[in-house]
């Protein structure tokens, strides 16, 4: 788990770094990175988002179903005798 949240964070800064150093303006002589770019960015984030929120969904819960019930153990099959008989 903490290996794939490392890759994803190296991966997802790599990949908004790309895109904001892609997408810029010039201004007084300066480079900065566009509102487009941001806009961009934060459009790839939530697909992101969104794929991860599909893709956890399918993953089945392991839990068992609440509408079955459990077997029961037979204990004893012999007929219960009174105490004192």
């Amino acid at each position: 788990n903490t290996l794939m949240r490392s890759l994803g964070t190296s991966v997802g800064a790599a990949v908004i770094g790309t895109v904001l150093a892609q997408m810029t303006i010039t201004m007084g002589g300066y480079t900065f990175a566009s509102e487009a770019g941001f806009r961009v960015s934060l459009l790839i984030g939530g697909g992101v988002g969104i794929v991860a929120l599909v893709l956890a969904s399918l993953i089945p819960s392991g839990r068992p179903d609440e509408h079955v019930e459990p077997e029961r153990a037979v204990l004893d099959e012999r007929p219960a005798v009174p105490v004192g008989a």
